[in-house]
């Protein structure tokens, strides 16, 4: 639903609007997360966003702007459904950083459901054929980089509490995003707000449940319903943007959705047997 939000802030509304840029779609989209994040601030005080990890996040703020531009504008280019089926490759992503970053240790299994999800990809995209599309590899870059953000949830949980890690989040990724802004400037009217503010919400609330997930290890029993996003946002492109979508791109998805929740549940099995014994 929130590409579909998208994809409509970037179309045309009428002959004298060109509807908003991406650049500035984010910007506002970070503004407006912000915003929600202040009652909790003005409410515990400024200690309670006190870190001693400015430098993870802001590596994180920078891998999420980047990683939510490139969805966005994948949203404006591409069908919405090919566009997420692409996008749940962000758990596989999340396994190559941890493993190169965090020195997490990988076995053939998870290693082989890796290989398998990639050639989901690779379906969808079906490399050699007249269908694909160059800006297929935005959905790629934005999974990589929410990869490297999920890679450092998990490092800053350890020292800081989940609203300090949203809200910071936010606050580093409104000027991030500003900069590009600037070069496309347009101010969205009385219609395109409600629609930005929205995409604010909904960021507060997807990084806040996300940072809680990393930190009490359940992310393997959220994972499931992300994926029921694909028939939704197949519907909407549908309805209201008349996408259709080819066979094999449910097939690639199917492919990537198996693996990822394979890696997931995996991946949730070690860190149990990780944990002492009460």
């Amino acid at each position: 639903g929130l590409l579909g939000i998208v994809r409509y802030l970037a179309d045309p509304h009428g002959p004298d609007d060109a509807g908003l840029n991406v650049f500035v779609i984010s910007f506002w989209r970070n503004g407006f997360s912000l915003l929600v994040f202040l009652p909790w601030l003005l409410r515990h005080g400024v200690g309670a966003a006190r870190s001693r990890s400015h430098g993870m996040l802001v590596s994180r703020a920078a891998l999420m702007t980047t990683s939510s531009t490139a969805m966005f504008f994948s949203a404006a280019l591409l069908p919405l459904a090919e566009a997420t089926a692409i996008s749940f490759t962000t758990p596989l992503f999340s396994i190559i950083l941890a493993m190169i970053f965090l020195h997490e240790k990988v076995g053939p299994r998870r290693l082989t459901a890796l290989a398998i999800g990639m050639l989901g990809v690779v379906v969808i995209l079906r490399p050699g054929s007249a269908a694909i599309d160059p800006a297929a590899a935005l959905p790629l870059l934005a999974a990589l980089t929410f990869g490297g953000v999920v890679v450092l949830s998990k490092a800053l949980t350890t020292n800081d509490s989940s609203e300090a890690i949203g809200f910071w989040l936010a606050a580093y990724m409104v000027p991030l995003s500003l900069g590009p802004a600037l070069f496309y400037w347009s101010w969205p009217d009385w219609r395109e707000l409600p629609w930005l503010f929205a995409l604010g919400a909904a960021a507060a609330g997807n990084m806040y449940f996300l940072t809680r997930a990393v930190r009490i290890g359940d992310a393997s029993q959220t994972a499931p319903y992300d994926f029921v996003r694909l028939p939704f946002v197949a519907l909407v492109g549908y309805v209201f943007f008349t996408q259709t979508v080819d066979i094999w791109v449910w097939l690639g998805a199917a492919i990537i959705v198996a693996s990822a929740l394979y890696v997931t549940w995996r991946e949730a099995r070690v860190n149990a047997a990780r944990r002492p014994s009460p």
